[in-house]
Formats: C-alpha cells, sequence, structure tokens
C-alpha cells in the first residue's frame, strides 16, 4: 500500500502590523485602525507647537517584520524667538522652544513689575510669549521729611529713589543733632526707606546729673550745653565704678554713663 503523504501548508502572516505608535509631537489624521497590510504607509502631521524637522519624514512604512518604520523625533519644538529684556534688568533664557519658561530679575535698587517670566506657548497655528516684558521700576522713597528750625536739600529734587541722598542744615543759632546726610534704601528689595531718622535743630539742654552716694565736683547748674562736661567723686566709703568724667552730647544724654558709687574702700 502506498504510504499516505503529508503536506505541510505554510500560513504566512508575515507583514501585519498594529495600530501605528501614539508619539506626543505628532498625530495621524483620521481614523486609526487595528492592523495594517505589510507595506502600508502613514503619514503624520505634527502637533501644534511643532514643526518638522529639517531632513525628517512624517512618513511611516509597515515592514517585513511586523513593526513600523519611524524617523525618530521627525517633528522639533518651534521657537518663540527672544522674550524681551527690561531696562534695568535681564531675563535667564534656556532656550526658547515650545514649552519653556523664560525669567527676569532686575538690577539692585530696582523692583519688578509685572510677571517675573514668559512661557512659550500656542498662538493660533503658531507660538508666541505669554505676557508682556515686565518693567524694572527704581524703588521710590517717600519724601524726606521737613524739620523745624531746619531745611534739607531735597526741595529742588521732583521725586526720591533707590540712591537718592539729601543734607539737612539747621537755622543758626540752633545745633544739629543726628545725621546730616541721609539716603533712600531698602531693605526687601520692594520698598524704599531712609537710611536714619531725620536730624534735631534745636539747643542741647541736658538735664543735671545726679548720682547716689557722691556728688558733682564741677559747679551746680539745672542743665548743660553741649560737650560740656562734669566731674564726679563719691562719698566716704564707697568707691567709684565708672568713668569720673562725663559730657553732654546732642540728644541730652550723658556719655560715657554716668558712674556708681559702691560701698567699699
Amino acid at each position: 500500500p502506498l504510504a499516505p503523504r503529508v503536506v505541510l501548508v505554510e500560513l504566512n502572516w508575515q507583514g501585519i502590523c498594529d495600530s501605528p505608535p501614539r508619539l506626543s509631537f505628532a498625530e495621524l489624521p483620521g481614523v486609526v485602525n487595528n492592523s495594517y497590510p505589510f507595506g502600508t504607509k502613514l503619514k503624520y502631521s505634527c502637533c501644534p507647537g511643532y514643526v518638522l524637522g529639517s531632513g525628517k519624514s512624517p512618513l511611516v512604512t509597515c515592514l517585513a517584520n511586523s513593526t513600523w518604520s519611524v524617523d525618530p523625533e521627525f517633528c522639533v519644538e518651534k521657537s518663540c524667538g527672544h522674550p524681551g529684556e527690561p531696562k534695568n534688568g535681564r531675563v535667564i533664557v534656556t532656550d526658547a522652544l515650545f514649552g519653556s519658561t523664560v525669567n527676569f530679575t532686575c538690577e539692585e535698587g530696582h523692583r519688578l513689575i509685572g510677571q517675573p517670566y514668559r512661557r512659550c506657548e500656542i498662538s493660533g497655528m503658531d507660538v508666541a510669549w505669554s505676557g508682556d516684558v515686565p518693567i524694572c521700576e527704581r524703588i521710590p522713597c517717600r519724601p524726606p521729611p521737613d524739620i523745624p528750625k531746619g531745611r534739607h536739600t531735597g526741595v529742588i529734587m521732583e521725586d526720591f529713589s533707590y540712591g537718592s541722598a539729601v543734607t539737612y542744615k539747621c537755622d543758626n543759632g540752633y545745633p544739629l543733632t543726628g545725621e546730616a546726610s541721609i539716603h533712600c534704601t531698602t531693605k526687601d528689595g520692594l520698598n524704599g526707606e531712609w537710611s536714619a531718622r531725620p536730624p534735631r535743630c534745636g539747643e542741647v539742654r541736658c538735664p543735671a546729673p545726679k548720682i547716689q552716694n557722691g556728688r558733682r565736683v564741677s559747679g551746680d547748674r539745672h542743665f548743660y550745653s553741649y560737650k560740656d562736661n562734669v566731674t564726679f567723686e563719691c562719698d566716704p566709703g564707697y568707691t567709684m565704678k565708672g568713668h569720673s568724667l562725663s559730657q553732654c552730647q546732642t540728644d541730652d544724654t550723658w556719655d560715657p554713663p554716668l558712674p556708681v558709687c559702691e560701698p567699699g574702700k
């Protein structure tokens, strides 16, 4: 009897591709099928904010090994160009491509008005920077205080801002106490303030100093003038701690501080 014949039938599933890959920078127009035969070509479109890269192809092909040929990252981010730079400030740029953010800072003595950043975003069919370039404004100070019996050089100035300085002068016969010149500065980088309180114009009158268990040995007056000196001594049985001489200061106080007379020799 004849031997039975065995017929081998090779089923060729070669070249059946699944759905093409989903990409973050490009998409397929129309309906996407679950499978495609060998040799199928599909064309991607770049997503908003992206443009076809130089020398790149948006076409993909179903290959014989059931995979898709894809030119890696064939769409690249669009550029928003230079974001602008504020006067008296600067912009910090890493890149100007879609999705990036740039930050703005101001020079010392200036404060930033507006948003401190801009983003490269979609604008219609293109990309553009969000918002506007901020302004770097010189930090202002309130006008310096007026003082009785005196005046300052700020009367000829229209505004006062970081770095502005004024000098005080007193009328004849009224000594100036404190800082003659003060300037506009800032502690928080936003608000201006004067570097010191305004000075005082007027006669200095230090009250007669008194110490316990001791006395003044240089006259007996009710008030003393600027730079007048007073000398002290302790009563018998007491020892002086501190300086025996003190001087009248511009703020009506004595310096060095008044001495103390302690028991003992």
